[in-house]
C-alpha cells in the first residue's frame, strides 16, 4: 500500500486510487499520506474526513458524519449518523457517539464511554474511561468528567466544571459554571447546583433540590428531596438535611448535625457541631421571644445565641424554624417530634 496507508480489503466505503483514498459514497478523495485507516472499517454515505485523521480497527462511521482535522478515532468506535468530532479530538477505543452529537475541538473521550443522541461536548473537555453521557446533554467548555461517572438525559454541565470519579448526575439537572462535585457523589433528578458550588466526596443531593451560588457541602452529607440551600451556605461533614428544608443565605450547619423535614433556617444562622434541628411538637423559634434552655417555654429568635448541650423546649408555638442571625450551639436540640406549621416567621424567606 502506497505512502504508509493501512487498509484491509475488502473495506466497504473506502478504496485507493493512485495516491488518494476515495470514499466510494461520493466523499472527496483524500491524500493517502494524511490518513490512517485500520482493518475492517465501515464508512457510511456522505462522510467527510479531514487531514491527519487516524481511524482504528473495526470502526463504524455513520452517514453524514464530519471528522475534522487531526482527529483520532480508536479501535471499535461507533460514530453515528450526522455526528461531528471536531479538530484535534481523540475518541478512545470502544466509544459510542450517538446521532447528531457535536464534539468540540481538543476533546478527549475515554475508552468505553458513550455520548448519546443529540448531545454536545464543548471544546477542551476531558471525559474519563467508562463515562455515560445521556441524550440531549450539554457539556460546557473545559469540563472534566471522571472515570465511571454518568450524566443523565437532558442535563447541562457548565463551563470549567469538575466531576469526580463515580459521580451520578440525574435527569434534567443543571450544574453551573465552575462547580466541583467530588468522588462518589450524586445529584438527583431535576436538581440545580449554582455557580462555584463545592460538593464533597460521597454527598447525596436529592430530587428537586436547589443549591445556590457558592455553597459548600462537605464529605458524606446529604440534602434531601425538595430542599433549598441559599447562597454562601456551609454544610459540614456528615450533616443530614431533611426533605423540604430551607436554609437561608450565609448560614452554616456544622459537622454531624441534622436539620429535620420542613424546617426553615433563616439567613446568617449558625447551627453548631452535633446539633439537631427538628420540626418540634408545639415548638416555635421566632423573633423577639425569650430563651430558656431545657425549659417548657423556650423559644429562640433573631440574634439569639443558644448555648452548648441545651434543648430549646416544648412551649407553646405557632411555627417552626430558626430565625435570621440566631446561633445554635454545639449538641443543641431544637424541637422534638412533629405537628407545627412551617410558615414564614418574621419574614425569614423572601
Amino acid at each position: 500500500m502506497t505512502r504508509g496507508v493501512t487498509l484491509s480489503f475488502p473495506c466497504p466505503g473506502l478504496s485507493v486510487d493512485g495516491d488518494a483514498v476515495v470514499l466510494e459514497s461520493g466523499g472527496a478523495a483524500l491524500p493517502v499520506d494524511v490518513m490512517r485507516v485500520g482493518d475492517r472499517v465501515r464508512v457510511g454515505d456522505d462522510v467527510r474526513v479531514g487531514d491527519g485523521v487516524r481511524v482504528g480497527d473495526k470502526v463504524r462511521v455513520g452517514d453524514g458524519v464530519r471528522v475534522r482535522v487531526g482527529v483520532f478515532v480508536g479501535e471499535g468506535v461507533r460514530v453515528a449518523v450526522g455526528s461531528m468530532p471536531a479538530a484535534g479530538s481523540r475518541v478512545g477505543e470502544g466509544v459510542r457517539v450517538g446521532e447528531g452529537v457535536r464534539v468540540g475541538e481538543g476533546v478527549r473521550v475515554g475508552v468505553g464511554s458513550s455520548v448519546a443522541v443529540g448531545s454536545s461536548v464543548g471544546e477542551g473537555v476531558r471525559v474519563g474511561v467508562g463515562v455515560r453521557v445521556g441524550e440531549g446533554v450539554r457539556v460546557g467548555e473545559g469540563v472534566r468528567v471522571g472515570v465511571g461517572s454518568s450524566v443523565a438525559v437532558g442535563s447541562s454541565v457548565g463551563e470549567g466544571v469538575r466531576v469526580g470519579e463515580g459521580v451520578r448526575v440525574g435527569e434534567g439537572v443543571r450544574v453551573g459554571d465552575g462547580v466541583r462535585v467530588a468522588v462518589g457523589s450524586s445529584v438527583a433528578v431535576g436538581s440545580s447546583v449554582g455557580e462555584g458550588v463545592r460538593v464533597g466526596e460521597g454527598v447525596r443531593v436529592g430530587e428537586g433540590v436547589r443549591v445556590s451560588v457558592g455553597v459548600r457541602v462537605a464529605v458524606g452529607s446529604s440534602v434531601a428531596v425538595g430542599s433549598s440551600v441559599g447562597e454562601g451556605v456551609r454544610v459540614g461533614v456528615g450533616v443530614r438535611v431533611g426533605e423540604g428544608v430551607r436554609v437561608g443565605v450565609g448560614s452554616s450547619v456544622a459537622v454531624g448535625s441534622s436539620v429535620g423535614e420542613g424546617v426553615r433556617v433563616g439567613e446568617g444562622v449558625r447551627v453548631g457541631v452535633g446539633s439537631s434541628v427538628a420540626v418540634g411538637d408545639d415548638v416555635c423559634v421566632t423573633a423577639g421571644s425569650p430563651v430558656a434552655v431545657g425549659g417548657s417555654e423556650g423559644v429562640a429568635g433573631r440574634g439569639v445565641s443558644v448555648p452548648m448541650t441545651g434543648v430549646v423546649g416544648s412551649g407553646e408555638g405557632v411555627c417552626s424554624g430558626v430565625l435570621s442571625g440566631a446561633t445554635v450551639g454545639n449538641a443543641v436540640s431544637v424541637g422534638d417530634g412533629e405537628g407545627v406549621s412551617d410558615g414564614n416567621p418574621g419574614g425569614m424567606f423572601h
